[in-house]
């Protein structure tokens, strides 16, 4: 699998097959791609514009140029060849720890143990953290639920109770589609 593919390896399943022929192009052809219009694309694979508007919502994108703005940038994301993964893992983890404070640790755990229900999100990556501490919260008799779809993450703001906390989860911290939804959550949630 090419990059493309591998960033999105999740969401394939989801995917019309004209909207993965569309996907294994760009995976193919990246470098023509980045040059692509939304039209040009759609020409290109002989599908509507409207079938990669809906491609890219379903890999959890906003649209078309934040698509392009992921092509444009993939080669800085990628880990440099001869790199050890995991130890830009545990360098990544130790810099993470460093820089947490005991005192909001200590508060975000108080928060925790006064909230009713603990929601986690988390996408890509960090799916597998969202995941995993959710099921620790569970064991401790902490009612979690991990939510992890975009549909069901743009949801959120109505099942949502007073008490309840909503933890959103990036590893990056910087993950666009993730970060834009914690704002609409934070602004539609604060009206109440």
């Amino acid at each position: 699998m090419g990059k493309l593919l591998d960033r999105f390896s999740n969401y394939i399943g989801q995917l019309t097959h004209a909207e993965k022929h569309v996907l294994y192009y760009i995976d193919g052809h990246v470098e023509q791609a980045k040059q692509l219009s939304l039209t040009a694309m759609a020409e290109k694979n002989n599908v509507s514009t409207t079938t990669i508007i809906r491609m890219c919502h379903k890999l959890g994108l906003e649209g078309f140029s934040e698509l392009k703005y992921i092509l444009k940038t993939i080669d800085d994301q990628a880990i440099p060849v001869g790199e050890n993964t995991i130890e830009r893992y545990k360098a990544d983890m130790n810099q993470t720890l460093d820089s947490l404070e005991r005192k909001h640790v200590e508060e975000i755990s108080q928060l925790i143990f006064e909230a009713n229900r603990v929601l986690i999100v988390a996408v890509g990556l960090s799916k597998m953290i969202g995941e995993y501490f959710s099921k620790l919260l569970i064991q401790v008799n902490k009612p979690s639920s991990y939510v992890y779809e975009s549909h069901i993450i743009d949801l959120l703001p109505n099942m949502v109770q007073p008490k309840d906390m909503v933890i959103f989860i990036s590893s990056s911290g910087e993950t666009k589609p993730l970060c834009k939804r914690q704002r609409n959550f934070a602004l539609k949630t604060s009206k109440r």
